[in-house]
């Protein structure tokens, strides 16, 4: 069959057909179009649904973040007045012993602690750390605090004097780390605490040291 021929043939197929053939054509291009608009719908749909998700997963997350933060700031600022009464050079006379004040100081230590351990898994593995650093650092003025009797009048510093120089040596490496390591800690811990929450951190915390 020559070339002309074929043409010939499909030529009459179509007059054949007529309209029809081009009302298929339409019909079959518009239902495309159809269910192409009907599986774009389902496709945005899915999305849409994909995005509400996260942003309520986010939201949670979020909400739960902003409580640990609550705790834990609550406790590290508690710990930091706490030590900050025994350490002031003036005690006044209406302010509780030395004894309560340590007391009070190791029980808020460990709420501290405690704190820390149920959520730390909500900040980064560095805020984590350096939650730990400042515990640390807060034992470790508590045991220079405590090495010797809390009262100056008590006999041993009679019977050794030396020992009572011993003591005041202890107090201020207490105090050095009070006023350094963990004073700097708190504020990074608090600048973190800020980030996450999503407010300025540029304010310092002025605190009065009298």
């Amino acid at each position: 069959m020559s070339f002309t021929e074929i043409l010939q043939l499909a030529t009459a197929v179509i007059t054949s057909l007529g309209g029809g053939a081009l009302i298929v054509l339409a019909f079959s291009s518009w239902l495309g179009k159809v269910w192409a608009s009907r599986i774009l719908q389902q496709e945005r749909h899915q999305l849409e649904l994909f995005r509400k998700e996260h942003e309520i997963r986010f939201s949670k997350l979020h909400l739960e973040r902003a409580e640990a933060i609550k705790e834990l700031a609550l406790k590290l600022q508690e710990l930091d007045d706490s030590l900050h009464q025994i350490l002031k050079d003036f005690q006044p006379i209406e302010d509780s012993d030395l004894d309560t004040k340590i007391a009070n100081f190791k029980r808020i230590h460990g709420e501290y602690i405690t704190a820390h351990k149920k959520n730390r898994l909500y900040f980064s593995k560095e805020t984590d750390q350096r939650m730990h650093r400042l515990a640390l650092c807060a034992r470790d003025a508590y045991i220079d605090i405590t090495i010797h009797p809390l009262d100056v009048a008590d006999t041993q510093y009679e019977l050794l004097p030396d020992l009572l120089k011993e003591r005041a040596e202890y107090w201020d490496d207490a105090r050095k780390k009070f006023y350094n390591d963990i004073d700097q800690l708190k504020e990074k811990l608090e600048a973190e605490f800020r980030e996450i929450l999503g407010v300025d951190g540029s304010e310092k915390n002025n605190r009065d040291r009298s």
